[in-house]
């Protein structure tokens, strides 16, 4: 199977793609889990086979697993944005060529977009109002709330919270240790711990009872052009990552909205949440150690990208920077 895999990936690279024979070769996107090959319509993901860290310690995409994986990648993106994601197809490697059919390998097939449109972006250059984050924060909230499914899990939600810190903690320790010290580790992961397990009663009670599936819903996911929001790459890469509770979702998408537009962004956002649940407050606390989680996630995940471009390193920092001053209000 793996030889057939790398027949493919190389028959899309030379451009032998049946049906597309007489267009230029497709771009070529490697991600960790992926290969996107991008013709002018459209593009295919190929879900890679040999990244041996992510099939070890996220999903094996080498195994049986694959096969549950991206139909569930599809599902979620599908429901969340059906305009870019099509369908699910499959190939084989004939005649020194892909061809599509009934049998072969799952990829799916996608309509190309614009990846310059990234609400990252926007919010770097401080073209996103309150109003439109208002807006965002009530249509996504709404949106998760009436996905169609709800994935089953024995965890109850203090457990799944008590692993998402254990995750970032491995998280972190990618990172360079110049960016991101042991120290620093050790004091941000021991007082999400400690706020956890004070508010433990809360977790597995109240928040536990209310569970809505966890899409993956920072900035970097989120498509802003025609004065609309569009998303992508929405399903989790861990099994037992798919479900939280309603706040924790609005709050990851606040967090990079907080370090890159300031806080009053990020409330606006919030309460396009609170308009949707009817709610007149939110909990603080809880807010804080949201926000102070996944700006620890996010701006470790900016520092794996930043290498020596110097604005990204400054950028990750705030996100630290930003997460500690919340950490101190817990």
């Amino acid at each position: 199977m793996m030889d057939e895999h790398f027949t493919l990936i190389n028959l899309f690279l030379s451009g032998h793609v049946s049906g597309y024979e007489q267009v230029p070769k497709p771009t070529h996107i490697k991600t960790v889990i992926s290969h996107i090959f991008v013709f002018d319509e459209v593009a295919f993901k190929l879900y890679r086979r040999d990244n041996v860290n992510f099939n070890t310690n996220f999903c094996d995409l080498n195994s049986a697993e694959r096969t549950e994986f991206i139909e569930r990648d599809f599902l979620w993106n599908n429901y969340f944005n059906s305009e870019v994601y099509q369908k699910i197809v499959r190939c084989t490697p004939e005649s020194n060529k892909v061809v599509f059919g009934k049998a072969g390998e799952q990829i799916i097939q996608m309509k190309t977009f614009n990846t310059d449109t990234v609400l990252t972006n926007a919010l770097r250059q401080q073209l996103i109002t309150k109003t439109l984050l208002k807006n965002l924060g009530y249509s996504m909230t709404k949106k998760i709330a009436e996905f169609p499914y709800t994935p089953e899990t024995t965890d109850t939600y203090f457990e799944s919270y008590s692993q998402r810190i254990a995750d970032l903690e491995e998280w972190l320790l990618l990172a360079n240790r110049a960016d991101v010290s042991l120290e620093t580790i050790s004091d941000v992961t021991a007082k999400l711990h400690d706020y956890l397990s004070k508010e433990k009663k809360k977790f597995g009670g109240d928040l536990n009872r209310n569970l809505v599936i966890a899409p993956d819903i920072h900035t970097d996911n989120i498509l802003f052009y025609d004065n609309r929001f569009y998303f992508i790459d929405m399903c989790p890469v861990k099994k037992n990552r798919l479900l939280a509770e309603p706040f924790m979702n609005i709050c990851k998408t606040a967090a990079c909205v907080y370090v890159l537009s300031g806080s009053s962004h990020a409330n606006a956002l919030i309460d396009g949440y609170k308009k949707y649940y009817g709610l007149t407050k939110v909990d603080t606390k809880l807010q804080n150690f949201y926000l102070a989680y996944w700006m620890i996630f996010h701006g470790g995940y900016i520092y794996l990208l930043a290498k020596e471009n110097a604005a990204l390193r400054q950028e990750a920092k705030s996100y630290f920077t930003t997460a500690n001053t919340l950490l101190h209000s817990l």
